[in-house]
């Protein structure tokens, strides 16, 4: 059993501020032009790159900003004094890896200036917290059975509810819980990136690996690669009901005590003879990730550089796009009647068929390229 990661994985807050009346005027252009495309147009605010959507989002807010990969989803309210919380955003997994929970608050402030036109601190409210442990142990075998709630923990009330989740007779995810209020997942992280060819992982694993003198995952074989990860996730209510956690001065105070009574509450155990369930012990990977998740987030560094996620993810959609790629271009050749055999020669014409079809297009290759890249939003 090997902690390979443990770090946030997400969060959500709302900022009690009012954006510019100038910044207004620019996302209003550009939420126009975005609906005439009905995709997301690319903008710029004082050095800050972004992309606008056509639609806003539910509870006012107007505008829906993507700052890039590393970045994070804001919404935003056109200004109104009488209505001051006037932005929400929520935190990409990948930046909270780049930049560390202190580099991106520092990120989120800045932001929050720019956009505002303030310079003064904005009010933060908290709605939700995921932090996650991700374990290499290719033996472990999940079993929802396993899973014994403290006495005072009673299922109505903090809503909890059991789901798993498998394929092929396997047991890949166990969710305990439900958002908005508390939840813990037990899940094959493996599975998961494999999937959704999430490459940045692999990357951070194999880094952990490298500064203990271990060799890097052999990610083709499971039997060996298999990492899973336990995540507690706070969402609103529990944080404003149970724990009373607002700012980020409330967050620091709290968040160790509170993972702890997560995993204390929910624990995964080694199951004995004993008829009590309640005296089972802690299964040695829910105990090592408790101590991890409780000491990590006093040191939530980044654990990969801004340029090398960037280029990681590039690859990656590289590929998927060749793959389409090649299959468009078989699909292509059996329409147009042309054997097995042929199947290389036509593909070679296909890009002088490609460059005809492309000197025709209505629409400049300029603005087609501009839409690719607002697109892929700072991949390119």
């Amino acid at each position: 059993m090997i902690i390979l990661y443990s770090g946030f994985d997400g969060l959500d807050l709302a900022l009690k501020l009012n954006i510019s009346d100038e910044f207004d005027t620019l996302l209003a252009e550009l939420k126009t032009d975005a609906a005439e495309i009905d995709g997301p147009v690319g903008g710029d605010w004082k050095g800050v790159p972004f992309t606008v959507q056509p639609t806003g989002a539910r509870g006012g807010y107007a505008y829906r900003l993507d700052t890039g990969p590393d970045g994070e989803i804001w919404f935003l309210k056109r200004p109104n004094k009488n209505d001051p919380w006037g932005a929400r955003l929520s935190a990409k997994s990948a930046a909270l890896l780049c930049h560390g929970l202190p580099g991106w608050r520092a990120r989120v402030e800045r932001l929050a200036g720019l956009f505002s036109g303030v310079s003064e601190p904005v009010g933060v409210s908290i709605s939700r917290v995921d932090v996650a442990v991700d374990i290499l142990d290719p033996d472990f075998v999940p079993d929802d059975d396993y899973f014994v709630m403290h006495s005072r923990t009673g299922k109505k009330t903090i809503g909890e509810l059991i789901e798993t989740n498998g394929v092929s007779g396997r047991v890949t995810s166990i969710t305990v819980g439900k958002m908005p209020g508390r939840q813990t997942i037990l899940y094959d992280k493996r599975e998961e990136v494999m999937a959704k060819s999430k490459r940045e992982w692999p990357v951070i694993w194999n880094k952990a690996l490298e500064r203990r003198g271990l060799p890097h995952l052999n990610m083709a074989d499971p039997s060996v690669s298999r990492v899973w990860r336990i995540e507690t996730r706070a969402g609103k209510d529990h944080l404003a009901n149970r724990w009373h956690v607002r700012t980020w001065a409330d967050l620091s105070h709290v968040l160790p005590l509170m993972l702890q009574a997560a995993m204390e509450d929910i624990r995964y155990c080694a199951p004995t003879a004993d008829s009590n369930r309640a005296r089972w012990p802690t299964h040695p990977m829910w105990a090592g990730a408790l101590t991890e998740m409780v000491s990590c987030v006093e040191r939530s560094i980044p654990v990969l550089e801004p340029a090398d996620y960037r280029l990681i993810t590039r690859e990656e959609r590289c590929a998927v796009i060749e793959r389409q790629m090649l299959g468009l271009a078989v699909s292509y050749a059996v329409l147009h009647g042309r054997p097995k055999s042929e199947f290389e020669d036509f593909l070679r014409m296909v890009p002088d068929r490609l460059l005809s079809i492309s000197l025709r297009h209505p629409t400049s290759l300029a603005t087609r390229m501009q839409r690719a890249a607002d697109r892929f939003n700072g991949l390119g």
